[in-house]
């Protein structure tokens, strides 16, 4: 567990000692089958597990998994459990160094749910933006997403279910998570018909930017911020109806300009993209509720997106 990584290998970044498993468990078995390095980078101390959390004794089950499923190395970082949106330059940093020579890195999508994988993710998103040297592979563990890449782990999910159990502390009821984690590998077989177990993962092996990643997983909804494209044009072609209604009324005539751009407000009004986000904010209320912990974090990615 302590030789060290050689280029050309294989880095899974997991926010706490379990997330490897759950999110891709069965594709670092399927690398280690094949003889490819693989190492495991955990990022926080997983001291909020519980109330008095015993962070050894997760560390020490973290190693007999990496054992199960082969990985060469682990790296505990050892940063502060629930904390990471607190120490982001650090984060970013020290993920930096860790990532450097290898090859492929397996890190959570920014949109999982919580906030420890959100800021690991965009820390990564943000050093491979600056430097796309490596193949990403980004992967879940609380929330499903828009994925490219399937990899079928029905005949090896024995192994990853061992590995499940041996996480029994850290996962508690691990039964349950057993059965979770097997849902979570299921929902892709709405796409492939087939009663197969996958994980999925967003693969990315050419230059994008931040805002492409974000864009592609949420179908250019966030990024483009459609809905105030859509005002901006709607305004703007009232106005220019207005404007040619006055000159209407001082008798000159523009009824088929007037017409097209009546025509071309109703579109715009009735555009998919509208109505979703119409719709959104109408919900949004109770999908992030105001003052809540969820709006925070939401507020937070908004304005790394923009860049404020």
């Amino acid at each position: 567990m302590e030789r060290e990584h050689e280029k050309g290998s294989v880095i899974v970044i997991a926010p706490h000692p379990d997330d490897e498993v759950i999110g891709c468990g069965g594709t670092i078995y399927k690398h280690t089958r094949e003889g490819v390095k693989v190492h495991l980078c955990v990022v926080t101390d997983g001291s909020k597990l519980y109330e008095k959390t015993d962070v050894e004794r997760r560390k020490q089950e973290c190693l007999r998994v990496s054992e199960i499923l082969g990985i060469r190395k682990v790296i505990f970082l050892d940063f502060p459990d629930g904390e990471l949106t607190h120490h982001l330059p650090e984060l970013r940093s020290s993920l930096s160094k860790v990532i450097a020579d290898f090859q492929k890195v397996y890190v959570p999508h920014p949109f999982d749910h919580h906030p420890d994988h959100i800021a690991v993710s965009l820390s990564i998103l943000s050093i491979f933006e600056e430097r796309p040297l490596f193949e990403l592979y980004l992967y879940g563990v609380y929330n499903t997403f828009r994925y490219n890449l399937l990899v079928d782990v029905t005949d090896i999910y024995n192994v990853k279910r061992e590995a499940l159990l041996e996480y029994a502390y850290s996962l508690g009821k691990s039964q349950l998570m057993i059965k979770r984690t097997e849902a979570f590998m299921r929902y892709p077989t709405i796409h492939t018909g087939e009663d197969r177990l996958y994980e999925a993962f967003l693969f990315i092996d050419r230059h994008m930017t931040f805002n492409d990643i974000l864009g592609f997983l949420s179908y250019d909804l966030l990024c483009q911020d459609p809905q105030n494209e859509l005002l901006k044009k709607i305004k703007a072609t009232q106005l220019l109806i207005e404007e040619l209604r006055k000159e209407r009324n001082a008798k000159i005539s523009f009824e088929h300009d007037l017409k097209n751009c009546e025509e071309e407000l109703h579109k715009l009004r009735s555009s998919i993209f509208f109505k979703i986000y119409d719709k959104y904010h109408i919900i949004k209320p109770k999908l992030i509720p105001h003052g809540s912990l969820r709006e925070r974090f939401y507020r937070k990615l908004i304005n790394v997106i923009k860049g404020v």
